[in-house]
């Protein structure tokens, strides 16, 4: 068997139930295959892992929403391959039939191995100081994604993305650049935004660190589409990570209006502003909401529509001319009334 007790560990609390143990039964989940497919499972713990290792069928699974890899199993179990012995024998210690032995684990944190070169960097965990310097090891760390950040005199900041597991031992390490840049942590809500430092188009998208930026004052645009493009200026200090962040706006919604009289050729007016438009036309980028539509042909009585817009959707205002000194509708009463 080579499986682990950091890996059984790993398992007991990834993949069993609420109380970390391995049970035979009552999980649903979801498999991607290599053929790019999602197939719908039932079973237990054993099932599960047994999936994950038939890497030539199996990209991944899904479980309580959470994405897993072979690769992150294989990490997890001190970077040891599993077998179908391993699965058998997660598969006798489930607690079923009843009797029978049943795996659990208390461990609920894991811890982060942190190394720099040179060493003696200063080690902050999810922007909040440890009190240690490198090599260090941080305890009790929370499973889930983190960010620790190396600072030392005289070198970059060095940021490091990780991923802690119950019970295991991850590692975050950094080979430390000399200068005297700094470095910007770009965040969007909605992520995804393009960003843009000092006018010139970066090519990365966020969440991002820039890194090796020249102290001072820099400009920072994020730019996505769909939403209004969200500026700001940054003081950049030597060896320090600053902050550009921004919640993007949505652009307003547009429709448009489609515009049509008889006779044609009639001037159109949007809201009492001229459009430079006669009909038949098409008002594109009309606000979404409430709108008057005008129409004016020499010898005919105003013709004024109300049309309601909805974004993405193309409304339409028409009208039948009638001759000036006549008065067959009600709007045509309107304007003789005026």
């Amino acid at each position: 068997m080579t499986l682990t007790e950091n890996g059984k560990k790993y398992i007991a609390i990834t993949f069993g139930n609420v109380s970390k143990c391995y049970v035979a039964s009552g999980i649903n989940w979801s498999y991607t295959g290599t053929d790019s497919q999602t197939y719908n499972e039932s079973g237990g713990t054993a099932q599960i892992v047994s999936r994950l290792i038939m890497t030539s069928l199996v990209q991944s699974v899904t479980y309580n929403g959470q994405n897993y890899t072979y690769t992150a199993l294989k990490t997890a179990n001190d970077n040891t391959d599993m077998t179908l012995g391993d699965v058998q024998w997660i598969a006798q210690n489930d607690g079923a039939p009843a009797g029978e032995a049943q795996y659990c684990s208390t461990v609920s944190t894991g811890s982060i191995s942190c190394t720099t070169s040179p060493s003696g960097a200063s080690v902050t965990l999810d922007g909040v100081s440890q009190g240690v310097v490198t090599p260090a090891t941080l305890t009790n760390v929370s499973v889930g994604s983190h960010t620790v950040t190396f600072t030392l005199s005289g070198y970059n900041a060095c940021p490091v993305t990780v991923t802690v597991a119950a019970g295991v031992t991850a590692t975050a390490s950094c080979n430390l650049t000399s200068g005297i840049g700094g470095s910007i942590s770009c965040t969007t809500n909605p992520a995804g935004a393009s960003i843009t430092l000092d006018g010139v188009s970066l090519e990365i998208v966020t969440p991002a660190i820039l890194m090796n930026i020249t102290p001072g004052l820099h400009n920072v645009t994020f730019t996505l589409s769909g939403y209004n493009a969200c500026s700001g200026s940054v003081t950049v200090i030597a060896s320090s990570i600053v902050t550009a962040s921004c919640t993007m706006t949505p652009v307003a919604a547009t429709g448009s209006i489609r515009c049509t009289t008889t006779p044609s050729g009639a001037p159109i007016t949007l809201d009492g502003m001229n459009i430079g438009m006669v009909t038949p036309a098409t008002i594109l980028n009309v606000s979404a909401g409430s709108h008057v539509v005008m129409f004016t042909l020499v010898g005919y009585n105003a013709c004024p529509v109300s049309v309601n817009v909805a974004a993405g959707l193309i409304s339409t205002a028409n009208c039948t001319l009638t001759p000036s000194g006549t008065c067959n509708t009600p709007s045509c009463k309107v304007q003789m009334n005026q």
